[in-house]
């Protein structure tokens, strides 16, 4: 009989060693110390399943000649991919039954799994998979029947400094069929220092991460590893973070606001060479040009007479009302009040009036605060397309954001839309007096209305 840990026969060294085997908290080279005098494959199991030993150990754990070694890799939340993708095609049985149960597991090694050989391999494949739909629900992404598309998976970095939100995005994304999580860390230097050993697709990187920001972690990255793919998935939606964020090389910007769900679907359009905005800072770069105008309250066709003069009593009661609504949390009510405000502006001003543009603008905000973003970016594109003036109140940061837009856009296949924006950053460009820059617009606009597929308007 082989003596496990609670063994009274057992020495205290050993006693020791079975806790240190099984303590997290226990130092690497300790656990790596351990793993080479130990025989014992009770102890060796505990070595195998414990987060903190050394990735170069599991490594060789995956090889031992007792199955029970092996399986205690499957429930080590730090294994890596190919540690799991190995155990996935282990020759026994019973190992791969032990991946195929474990719903923290990948969704892609399981979808292998369900082709087992072992009818009750794949059966419990299959089952994990349906346990894992039922509990992610819509975040959960369905299997694709292309066998060519489940083999072209994606590896991903995790940097975020919350370790219950590290655990969250990575249950999640791992429930995505081609998405496999690789790796994830809680500061700014771990985050390089793992994508550069790694070298994953993309990578999640938050801010406000300690020792080095995302920001800078994310300029690191990008001058060792131009290839890989970076998404900042923050709260902070300021225009200067973002700017800031693409200005170091990042190819999308995530709020953490949005659904986990629409996550995926970044990491994958990054992954195949697209941009990702939040549709949350779409709405905010367009909200800022808008703002501007409304702040200075001035119309800059009226001779200098302010906003407030132009605009009727009943527009007054109807913005108050609608706000009134909106803070009491009755936002379907405050959104009828506020379409009935914007139909009051078009029928006194006009559709194209500054006073219809501002009132779309408030019916944009509306729709923001219920995180309807799409709805949000659209009445914002209806307020600024016939208003120049809104423009001519745009900064170089506001510019900067529009012509990431544009860039966004074009990378989507949506041209006519990435030609309204650059047209924008045009217009911003030649107020603000960069000859460099109004070039540089003029050639990318140039560019998108000579492509062969371009079917824009005359």
């Amino acid at each position: 009989m082989i003596p496990g840990p609670h063994d009274p026969n057992q020495p205290s060294k050993i006693h020791l060693h079975y806790r240190l085997a099984n303590d997290p908290s226990t130092p690497a080279e300790q656990l790596k110390s351990i793993a080479m005098a130990a025989e014992c494959p009770i102890l060796l199991s505990y070595l195998a399943a414990n987060p903190s030993t050394p990735h170069t150990v599991l490594q060789t754990l995956a090889d031992h000649e007792n199955h029970n070694v092996r399986m205690g890799i499957v429930d080590n939340s730090a294994a890596k991919l190919e540690i799991l993708t190995k155990l996935a095609r282990d020759p026994s049985p019973d190992v791969r039954y032990s991946v195929a149960e474990n719903h923290n597991i990948p969704a892609a090694i399981l979808l292998e799994l369900t082709n087992d050989d072992n009818p009750y391999v794949a059966s419990r494949a299959e089952r994990t998979l349906t346990r894992i739909r039922a509990e992610m629900g819509a975040e959960f992404t369905e299997i694709s029947a292309d066998k060519e598309e489940e083999q072209n998976l994606i590896t991903l970095l995790i940097a975020e400094d919350n370790d219950f939100v590290r655990s969250l995005i990575r249950r999640s994304l791992n429930a995505h069929h081609r998405i496999v999580v690789v790796g994830d860390c809680g500061d700014g230097r771990s985050a390089v220092s793992e994508a550069l050993k790694l070298k994953p697709n993309v990578v999640l990187m938050d801010i406000g991460m300690p020792i080095i920001d995302g920001v800078k972690a994310t300029q690191m990255v990008k001058e060792a590893l131009p290839d890989a793919s970076i998404i900042m998935v923050t709260a902070r939606e300021e225009a200067k973070y973002i700017h800031n964020a693409f200005e170091a090389g990042a190819d999308g910007y995530f709020l953490k606001t949005s659904p986990l769900s629409e996550l995926a679907q970044a990491v994958v359009t990054v992954a195949e060479g697209g941009k990702w905005l939040d549709p949350g800072i779409s709405s905010t770069i367009l909200r800022k040009c808008v703002n501007q105008i409304s702040v200075t309250g001035m119309d800059p066709h009226a001779g200098g007479e302010s906003v407030a003069e132009k605009t009727s009593l009943a527009l007054e009661i109807l913005n108050y009302e609608a706000e009134r609504l909106a803070n009491a949390n009755k936002s379907n009510e405050a959104l009828a009040v506020a379409k009935a405000a914007l139909a009051v502006a078009i029928a006194q001003y006009g559709r194209d009036s500054k006073e219809a543009a501002l009132q779309l603008a408030n019916l944009a905000e509306l729709h923001y605060k219920k995180e309807d973003y799409r709805s949000s970016e659209s009445l914002m594109l209806q307020a600024i397309r016939n208003r120049e003036d809104l423009l001519s109140n745009a900064d170089t940061e506001t510019d900067n954001l529009i012509d990431f837009l544009g860039k966004m856009s074009e990378s989507a296949g949506n041209r006519q839309q990435a030609e309204l924006y650059y047209s924008w950053s045009l217009r911003i460009r030649e107020r603000l007096g960069d000859q460099n820059k109004v070039k540089e617009a003029r050639a990318r606009l140039a560019s998108l209305l000579e492509g062969p597929d371009f079917e824009g308007e005359a």
